[in-house]
């Protein structure tokens, strides 16, 4: 299978990249506010750590609006570790560059199905997703940043998006 055809691009438009700011926005009050610490040695404060938070939103309002689950988008009011950003237990994981690999952190729970998603102005490139157990594997663990290993997951080892969307569609959110 050709990975480059597998992948989908979703534009965001100007209603939503404003709803994906305000979100990123309101994350990095909540967490300025509780005094939380960037995750995985990132920064906690200052325009980088709102650029993530804002990355993030965008991921997460894309896949949201691909499987038709916009209504369970930013459901979180604090950040919660282990949380999922959409049902059933989906967590979005947003690169701010389309050739990155899915990036699962060690700690993640090997139960979540996790959507690898990328942005690049307003394009959010929904690249496929997997269930965790299913690569938090020693083929894909690695520690190229030294003392921060993850599960590093190239596109060609995902399901392609129209699958989930089939079977999010058959639970009927």
């Amino acid at each position: 299978m050709n990975p480059e055809l597998l992948y989908v691009d979703h534009l965001l438009d100007t209603p939503s990249l404003v709803k994906a700011v305000s979100e990123g926005e309101r994350r990095q009050r909540t967490n300025e506010a509780l005094r939380l610490v960037g995750r995985n040695m990132g920064p906690s404060t200052g325009s980088k750590a709102l650029d993530i938070h804002v990355l993030g939103a965008k991921g997460e309002l894309a896949v949201a609006q691909y499987l038709n689950l916009e209504a369970h988008v930013f459901q979180d009011e604090t950040p919660t570790r282990g949380s999922v950003d959409l049902p059933p237990n989906i967590d979005v994981k947003t690169r701010s560059k389309h050739w990155m690999d899915l990036v699962i952190q060690v700690d993640d729970s090997r139960t979540k199905v996790f959507v690898h998603a990328t942005s690049e102005d307003d394009v959010v490139r929904l690249h496929g997703w997997t269930y965790g157990g299913r690569v938090m594997k020693a083929a894909f663990y690695q520690d190229p940043a030294k003392g921060r290993p993850a599960y590093f997951v190239r596109p060609w080892a995902l399901f392609p998006m129209p699958q989930l969307q089939a079977i999010i569609a058959d639970l009927r959110y």
